[in-house]
């Protein structure tokens, strides 16, 4: 498993996701400020193995937004939940190595993008000791 930190500034989409993901055995730290969520990234970028964000959020755009996780650690995974997405932005999202998902959010489709993200990244449970 590993920690995800989901950004979306709607709370009932967080407490959505974060119970959805929590029940798949994850553990996750939820955001609606990603402001805040950066700020929290860049204190342990390592304590995350992939975050989650929206496209469309009133202070900053998801591509604003993982733009600047990248900056931080560019390895980290983000998957980018949208509505709906131009072609331009979407390659942009892609150019960026960012997985795009659509809305409205399946439970199945995203659980399966995650876990092959994780697989692929060879990601533990952030946090995790061992002995």
């Amino acid at each position: 498993m590993g920690t995800i930190l989901i950004v979306d500034d709607d709370k009932m989409v967080v407490d959505m996701e974060r119970l959805m993901l929590q029940l798949q055995g994850y553990a996750v730290v939820a955001e609606t400020d990603p402001v805040r969520a950066l700020e929290r990234f860049r204190s342990q970028p390592d304590f995350f193995d992939l975050v989650i964000t929206d496209l469309e959020m009133p202070s900053m755009s998801g591509i604003d937004f993982s733009r600047k996780l990248k900056a931080v650690l560019p390895a980290i995974p983000i998957i980018l939940l949208t509505g709906s997405c131009d072609a331009r932005r979407k390659e942009n999202a892609l150019s960026m190595g960012i997985v795009v998902v659509g809305k409205p959010l399946e439970r199945r489709a995203l659980c399966q993008a995650i876990e092959e993200i994780l697989r692929n990244r060879g990601a533990t449970t952030a946090g995790e000791t061992s002995g």
